[in-house]
C-alpha cells in the first residue's frame, strides 16, 4: 500500500513538472517571458519603507488583515485588564463570526465614515479602521473606564486623525456633533451609552 501511494505520489509530481516546464516552453515559443514560480517567500508578511509617523506594516491579503486585528485585540485586551482588572469586558462580547460580518458591511457600503456609539476597549473600532484604510471613525464613549483614555491614546496614536473621539455622554455629545454637522433634525440611533450601536456612512 505504501509502495503504490509513493508511486502515485511521484507520478502527480512528475505530470505537474512535465506540465510546467511545457508550459515555459510554449511562452518562450510565443516570445513571452516566463514568469517565475512563486515561491513560499513570496507570501511573508513584509515591512515597508515609510516616513516616520506612518505604518510600516500593511496588511495585503484577507488573512494578514485578520492576523493584524487580532493582534490589535490582544493589545487592547492587555491594555483593559492592566488597568481594570476587576471588569471582565475583555473579550467575548465580539465573536468571530461578527467581526468578519461587520467589516464586510462597512466595505460593501463604500462608506467612508464610520459611527460608534460605546467603544469600551476598542475592539469593533479597531477592526473597521484597521480593515478599510479609507474609512474614518467618529466615536463617542463616556470615558468611564480606568482603560478608556489608555485605550483611545493607543488607537489616536496609530491612526491619528481617522479616530476622532468625542468624550461625554453620548445623549449630550451626539445631538451636538448632528447639530455642527448640519443634521440637527436626525435622531441619532441608540444614543445611550448603555447601548452600544455603531453606523457606517
Amino acid at each position: 500500500k505504501c509502495k503504490a501511494q509513493c508511486a502515485r505520489v511521484r507520478s502527480v509530481w512528475v505530470s505537474v513538472c512535465v506540465y510546467m516546464s511545457d508550459g515555459v516552453a510554449r511562452a518562450r515559443r510565443r516570445g513571452a517571458r516566463a514568469r517565475p514560480l512563486r515561491l513560499a517567500e513570496d507570501f511573508v508578511p513584509r515591512l515597508e519603507q515609510v516616513r516616520l509617523g506612518l505604518p510600516r506594516f500593511a496588511p495585503r491579503t484577507e488573512a494578514e488583515t485578520m492576523a493584524a486585528i487580532y493582534t490589535w485585540w490582544n493589545i487592547l485586551d492587555a491594555e483593559m485588564y492592566d488597568h481594570d482588572a476587576k471588569y471582565k469586558y475583555q473579550t467575548g462580547y465580539l465573536r468571530e463570526m461578527q467581526l468578519k460580518r461587520m467589516v464586510q458591511l462597512v466595505r460593501e457600503t463604500g462608506a467612508r465614515r464610520y459611527c460608534e456609539i460605546g467603544m469600551n476597549g476598542g475592539h469593533s473600532v479597531a477592526a473597521v479602521l484597521q480593515s478599510t484604510p479609507n474609512v474614518s471613525a467618529t466615536v463617542f464613549d463616556m470615558m468611564a473606564f480606568n482603560y478608556s483614555w489608555p485605550v483611545a491614546g493607543l488607537l489616536h496614536a496609530q491612526y491619528g486623525r481617522r479616530f476622532k473621539l468625542h468624550p461625554g455622554n453620548s445623549r449630550a455629545t451626539v445631538p451636538r456633533w448632528l447639530h455642527a454637522n448640519g443634521m440637527g433634525g436626525a435622531k441619532a440611533p441608540g444614543a445611550a451609552d448603555k447601548a452600544p450601536s455603531a453606523a457606517a456612512s
